[in-house]
């Protein structure tokens, strides 16, 4: 029988999406704020992969990425979650859309890419406080290779790009002893 031990540490990061760079900006400083300073933003490429937002968000929509530059306990990512909704809420009052930023965090760990949501899903397992997590991207053959039902923007060679460079980041981190 296999006996409980911790958990190795994480990488976490954060997807945004958003029609509102100024916006963006003060939520990723409130993100700072009440988790923890995020590394640099990845570079902003077009997010023209589904109307599904414009509704709510506007549009032009735009996507970026930003890594938090430290090693974590993974069983923190519904805590992440629900304060990534609070900041999108806080970031929204006054704004010309109703959502101006969507902030989906996740993790990454040696194996896999897992990202938060707080909707039900065939692939999302239970956490605490109505989140859910969702294996989105396993590491296969020196690559993050997606499954059925990935996110099309997460299925980029882009995208795959960026992670497979926090990983290396949480790689270095570990053999450093970061945390």
């Amino acid at each position: 029988m296999a006996a409980p031990r911790p958990f190795e540490p994480v990488l976490f990061f954060c997807g945004v999406i958003y029609s509102d760079r100024d916006r963006m900006k003060r939520a990723l400083d409130l993100l700072g704020e009440r988790f923890r300073p995020p590394g640099p933003l990845s570079p902003e490429t077009p997010f023209d992969f589904t109307d599904y937002y414009d509704r709510e968000m506007g549009s032009p929509l735009f996507r970026a990425f930003v890594p938090f530059e430290a090693a974590e306990d993974p069983s923190r990512l519904a805590e992440l979650k629900l304060a990534t909704n609070a900041i999108e809420k806080e970031v929204a009052e006054g704004a010309s859309v109703d959502r101006p930023v969507n902030l989906d965090p996740g993790y990454l760990d040696r194996f896999k890419v897992v990202l938060a949501s707080c909707k039900e899903g065939p692939m999302r397992i239970a956490l605490s406080g109505g989140v859910f997590a969702e294996v989105t991207l396993t590491w296969r053959k020196g690559e993050f290779v997606p499954h059925y039902l990935t996110y099309p923007d997460y299925r980029t060679e882009a995208v795959r790009r960026v992670l497979a460079g926090y990983r290396r980041m949480l790689l270095e981190l570990r053999r450093r002893g970061g945390r």
